[in-house]
């Protein structure tokens, strides 16, 4: 399925999310999403043009859920490779635009642990792309040993929206199996508290998934989280969270 996807071969179905361009096959997508099979079976647009946009959602998350189609999975990323505009699929026999050789990569920090500001994330350095380097094959910025060097928190719980909302089951729950294992990790970093805010954000209250991991997590290592400083506006910020929290000790008699 891959070498399908990869060369595009016998496509019949393109995916567009912003500058990216994935030829996809419907009896593939079809298959594992009831969002795609309705979109192309239905009287809808997508249907007779065999076009679906997907520009309004994370980049990043749809390259992943369209590895995922292919796979069954996807791959771990690397901070500083984790942006989505280097390696672009190819689309319609020529590969979508590509950053220029000048045009800088920033390279994301090191997790933060929770002496950091709230808003510690900020790139460091850069670096830039050597003149006539060769450009890397599709997919070469993943990393598919996902050995947990760098936090993918904030990517996982976009994947999981993107499950949701695409109905794609088996995704969702892949995004969750892989979040309940780096929150275990990473559970002491700024990249935790920043996924907490973004999966309350992210998703419905009535979707337990996510938000009982980050309460669940939060709650077991309360006695060093709850005396950090940075840890406060969380609290304060994210009410729905606190509330998990709170309504969470006191069932357990804390």
């Amino acid at each position: 399925l891959f070498s399908l996807y990869k060369d595009g071969k016998y496509s019949d179905l393109t995916i567009v999310c912003g500058e990216s361009t994935y030829r996809a096959h419907k009896a593939v997508l079809c298959t594992r999403s009831q969002f795609f099979a309705k979109a192309c079976d239905g009287a809808f647009q997508e249907a007779s043009t065999g076009v679906i946009d997907l520009s309004q959602d994370d980049p990043q998350a749809v390259k992943m859920m369209m590895h995922y189609f292919y796979h069954l999975d996807y791959p771990h990323v690397a901070m500083h490779e984790s942006a989505v505009d280097d390696h672009q699929p190819v689309a319609n026999g020529n590969k979508a635009s590509q950053s220029s050789p000048s045009d800088p990569v920033i390279d994301a920090p090191p997790s933060l642990l929770l002496t950091a500001t709230r808003n510690g994330v900020t790139p460091t350095r850069s670096r830039k792309k050597k003149h006539g380097a060769k450009a890397s094959p599709l997919w070469a910025d993943l990393d598919t040993t996902a050995h947990f060097r760098d936090p993918n928190l904030i990517i996982h719980s976009n994947v999981y929206a993107l499950g949701e909302q695409y109905a794609v089951e088996g995704l969702k729950a892949m995004a969750l199996e892989k979040f309940i294992a780096e929150a275990k990790v990473h559970w002491a970093t700024e990249d935790f508290l920043q996924a907490v805010e973004h999966v309350y954000s992210s998703t419905p209250e009535h979707d337990r998934g996510l938000r009982d991991v980050v309460r669940n997590t939060f709650y077991e290592h309360r006695r060093e989280l709850m005396d950090r400083e940075n840890v406060k506006p969380y609290l304060r910020d994210v009410q729905d969270f606190a509330y998990d929290v709170l309504m969470h000790m006191w069932k357990e008699g804390v």
